[in-house]
């Protein structure tokens, strides 16, 4: 029958008579050489098509139920091996849904347990990971870490769907959803095991349960993450890249350290910062710098003390080079950065010292929507209560890209333009007038969203100071 399933034409044929069952039969009582073949003979007769496939999948996983742990054994190594041959990942649909799966992580062997891990890992459609989110299986996938008795690649497989669980923007499945989903995994005690395997786990299991703990921590999550060792074994990373990837070190701690002060202070005590800047300047790969940059903008975010750090640890000019190279992934997050870190004067004065301004004027009108909104905030702040960088020449070339982003469709990147011209208008008449006169000519610009906030930026200037008011008359 082995040697019939490896024509094509025979395989419809030989599974039309019955062979399935009786080949998953023998995988399960024959003899070594018999079950040998078997197995691959339901591997060939899955390649007929995926109705061929689900059939031999539901026989396997039948077998996974048994008592036997030998039997369990060839099931699951049947599973792997037929699935290994397939281009094509299965959906949970065409599995038997998501409760079997459900059901073998709650009640089946080990090896079912990881045969259902490894299923909702590689269902990659829509409609699977939609059915995953839906089925509150966070905790019997977290009861699974917990036992101990998996193999290490299941569990990559199971830190790996903890991660899509608790990651938002996939197609489908609703933010409060997602939300509920971290909520689940932390009452399910989901962030020890996920801690625990940044230490103890594989290369894959680590990397996935740094991404997954990236997705929880928002909010006094962060804290507890902190708390249970996380921030010092990523910190470990940062160190010695054998422990684990420092990318995704850096990855990891930007959003455990984001919007949270006690997070900040701890990571800045673990000696994270000057890890990241010599990743800003020795990391050859750009990605690497980009995950450096956006690390260290979250360490800085309304942080002085860690404001203070960066600037003392050298980190201002890795940073500004950044956004001088020209591999552009790292320039969002050095924006960022750079908006954060001058928020502390000495280092306004610092960055405009290491030629800072003029690559962020350059991304007013060159970068990304977003670089741009960043690049609109780090002037208004490196420009606020500072009249050497107001009068600087880069300054005094950002007005008209400035004016320019009075009419972008996003509000925030509107708002920083309006607040970085008031400041750049401050010093002295010659700048008052060549922010003003761009900003009345926008009132005759047929672009409603441009005329509405050139009219709000003449108001917040008009109710300044009389000077303004003669400009705008003047203009």
């Amino acid at each position: 029958l082995r040697n019939l399933a490896l024509d094509s034409e025979n395989r419809a044929s030989i599974a039309s008579a019955g062979a399935i069952p009786q080949l998953a039969r023998q995988l399960k009582d024959g003899l070594p050489y018999g079950q040998e073949m078997a197995a691959s003979a339901l591997s060939q007769l899955a390649l007929k098509s995926a109705t061929l496939r689900v059939q031999v999948t539901q026989e396997l996983v039948g077998l996974l139920g048994s008592n036997l742990s030998d039997v369990r054994g060839r099931a699951a190594n049947a599973l792997r091996a037929m699935n290994a041959t397939h281009n094509e990942s299965m959906s949970i649909a065409m599995a038997g849904g998501i409760d079997r799966f459900v059901h073998l992580l709650t009640h089946g062997s080990v090896e079912a347990q990881e045969y259902a891990l490894w299923s909702l890992w590689q269902s990659a459609d829509v409609a699977s990971k939609v059915s995953i989110a839906e089925a509150g299986c966070s905790e019997p996938i977290i009861a699974t870490l917990v036992a101990g008795k998996l193999h290490e690649v299941a569990k990559e497989h199971a830190a790996a769907v903890l991660y899509f669980l608790s990651s938002e923007g996939v197609s489908g499945v609703s933010k409060e959803l997602c939300m509920k989903n971290r909520q689940d995994i932390e009452e399910a005690g989901g962030l020890i095991p996920l801690i625990s395997l940044l230490r103890r786990g594989s290369a894959g299991a680590k990397r996935n349960s740094a991404l997954a703990l990236a997705q929880l921590a928002h909010g006094e999550r962060s804290t507890t993450i902190a708390a249970k060792g996380a921030v010092t074994a990523l910190v470990e990373w940062l160190i010695d890249k054998s422990c684990g990837p420092p990318e995704m070190a850096a990855h990891a701690l930007s959003y455990i350290a984001q919007d949270n002060t006690d997070t900040q202070t701890a990571i800045a005590e673990e000696g994270a910062i000057p890890l990241l800047v010599s990743m800003c300047v020795s990391a050859k790969n750009p990605e690497w710098q980009m995950y450096a940059a956006g690390a260290l903008a979250a360490l800085a975010e309304n942080h002085v003390l860690n404001q203070m750090i960066i600037y003392e640890e050298g980190g201002l000019k890795p940073v500004v080079d950044l956004l001088k190279g020209e591999a552009s992934q790292p320039w969002e997050n050095a924006t960022r950065a750079l908006w954060h870190f001058s928020a502390y004067y000495d280092n306004k004065l610092a960055i405009a010292k290491h030629d800072g301004l003029s690559p962020l004027v350059r991304l007013l009108s060159k970068g990304s929507e977003q670089a741009q909104e960043w690049a609109a905030a780090a002037l208004e702040s490196l420009t606020r209560d500072c009249s050497e960088n107001q009068v600087a020449n880069p300054s005094v070339e950002a007005i008209m890209p400035l004016v320019g982003l009075l009419g972008s469709e996003d509000e925030d990147t509107q708002d920083h333009a309006v607040r970085a011209l008031l400041n750049i208008s401050l010093p002295h008449a010659d700048n008052r007038n060549a922010v003003v006169r761009p900003i009345v000519h926008l009132l005759e610009v047929r672009n409603a969203v441009a005329s509405m906030k050139a009219a709000q930026a003449l108001v917040m200037l008009a109710a300044r100071s009389g000077a303004d008011r003669q400009s705008i008359a003047e203009a």
